[in-house]
């Protein structure tokens, strides 16, 4: 998350996410600042979203990121706001810039009938076709580690995910029922 592009039209679909799944609240933010944000910042940036901050800290990769998600385990539903998105796994010096398929599935774990939405940018500009399958293999390596999810498909691509289907199951039909969202935003692992 860098404070360059706060208040974008990303942080609108954040907001709007975070807002229409008010029902799974209260929510908290984790915003994984890849730079020195102010405190009052940060602040007016949960605000903004309608969640409360669970941290300001600035995720460099020297900071122990088991401690830097210790706060977001004890929390209800989560947005997380990495700067590019999930990953399986990435280099070093580029882990800040994303939220490891690792630490999902544990901060999943730790609140497995809460929500968690993850803003998830790093598919990249490709055609939709191919956009839609990477995303669908993202969610199928997700539900080997325990967490289920769709995700919202769009120019701001965010996943909604829990370690109960039918949590995800449940903000999804709010999602498309109350807000009138089209079936076609919402992308999950077809049924087996």
């Amino acid at each position: 998350m860098r404070r360059l592009y706060f208040g974008d039209s990303y942080d609108i679909v954040k907001k709007s996410l975070i807002s229409w799944l008010a029902d799974f609240g209260p929510w908290s933010l984790q915003p994984m600042f890849t730079e020195p944000v102010a405190p009052a910042e940060a602040r007016w940036f949960a605000h903004f979203l309608g969640a409360q901050l669970v941290s300001d800290q600035e995720l460099t990769p020297t900071v122990d990121r088991d401690d830097f998600f210790a706060s977001s385990r004890a929390t209800h539903s989560l947005f997380l706001d990495p700067n590019t998105g999930l990953a399986r796994e990435v280099r070093p010096s580029r882990r800040p810039h994303y939220l490891l398929f690792g630490e999902l599935a544990d901060l999943v774990a730790a609140r497995p009938r809460a929500l968690t939405l993850v803003f998830d940018q790093s598919i990249g500009y490709a055609k939709d076709e191919l956009r839609r399958q990477a995303l669908q293999s993202k969610l199928r390596s997700l539900s080997t580690l325990g967490v289920f999810g769709s995700y919202y498909f769009s120019h701001a691509p965010c996943l909604i995910a829990s370690g109960d289907s039918s949590v995800v199951t449940a903000a999804s039909r709010i999602l498309i029922e109350r807000f009138q969202l089209p079936q076609c935003r919402l992308l999950s692992l077809p049924a087996p």
